[in-house]
């Protein structure tokens, strides 16, 4: 799929050529949006640049845990498409060499970064495997050498353990679907073993959104309602609220679901629920959010809203 380009000017006077390196990178919009740059004098140092970028919500690990796995997996997927074009940009190779979360920002739920200033093109060199070392504060690896005399990947291999100790540990298994939990538990001990390489992991990511978004991961799950429920159209239950984790409404329980089926699989597995509400609100893989209810003693009119109440004896 063609994405559109943020190319950035840049100019061949010798002014110029201290513009950072990324300025001549062309990134794709949903990953850096650079609006321009500028040369002026800031606190006695000539020809200070200054960089207008696109403006975002910094990123809060632990505000991050505390939302739904569906927004939690799109800033990992929008991560590893990212590094997927990073390892190969028209550079060649870029590695982000300061990978902290406070590098990147939240812009419409996607993950993007804003501080390329210490992005690397440089293979290291090598005369032996011995010399593509890489050392981090829980473990380290080794790399191949080729042979001519650069340590294989390198650059990719460190962004995607980065990728991993900072996001996917934290962000991808916690909360999942139970049937993708497998295979997301393997892309994490993958990329935390670096098994794979970035084409490997995002191909997995891709597949997990696919089977998301389709509802195939429902299908190897049993799908009989314990309880019967009473279809009413064009009604929703106003109060009645009782709170669920991770809800995308902090004051009682909505979540997002395929269909029906799974709403009342949802249903039957909260005690407290008793009812349901299916919006004609999406999330952004297009699933339908849903409000859970502890009761249904008082429905309103609502077009644009169907209740499901369950049938009690």
């Amino acid at each position: 799929m063609l994405r559109k380009k943020c190319l950035l000017c840049t100019s061949s006077s010798e002014k110029h050529k201290s513009v950072p390196r990324y300025v001549t990178l062309i990134l794709p919009c949903d990953f850096f949006q650079l609006y321009g740059y500028c040369y002026q004098d800031s606190n006695d140092i000539p020809d200070t640049l200054t960089a207008i970028t696109e403006l975002g919500s910094p990123l809060e690990m632990i505000q991050l845990l505390q939302t739904s796995w569906e927004d939690r997996f799109r800033i990992c997927l929008s991560l590893v498409r990212l590094l997927h074009y990073l390892a190969h940009s028209p550079l060649g190779s870029v590695t982000l060499l300061d990978f902290r979360p406070r590098q990147f920002v939240i812009v419409d739920g996607e993950l993007k970064v804003t501080d390329l200033d210490d992005a690397s093109i440089e293979e290291s060199s090598c005369t032996s495997n011995s010399d593509c070392f890489m050392e981090f504060p829980a473990r380290n690896f080794t790399l191949p050498c080729s042979v001519e005399g650069r340590c294989q990947n390198m650059n990719e291999m460190r962004n995607l353990y980065n990728a991993y100790r900072f996001f996917f540990t934290y962000l991808l298994p916690h909360s999942a679907p139970p049937s993708l939990r497998p295979l997301l538990d393997k892309i994490v001990n993958a990329t935390g073993e670096l098994h794979w390489g970035i084409d490997e992991t995002a191909a997995q990511l891709e597949r997990v959104l696919n089977l998301y978004k389709s509802g195939e991961y429902l299908q190897n799950t049993t799908r009989i309602s314990k309880s019967e429920y009473r279809r009413v159209p064009e009604a929703f239950i106003p109060d009645e609220n009782y709170r669920c984790w991770p809800s995308y409404h902090h004051k009682g329980c909505l979540l997002s679901v395929f269909d029906v089926n799974e709403a009342i699989e949802i249903c039957d597995s909260y005690s407290q629920c008793k009812a349901f509400v299916l919006t004609n609100q999406t999330t952004w893989t297009g699933r339908q959010l849903v409000f859970f209810k502890a009761a249904s003693n008082h429905i309103v009119p609502d077009p644009d809203k169907i209740t499901y109440v369950k049938v009690i004896d």
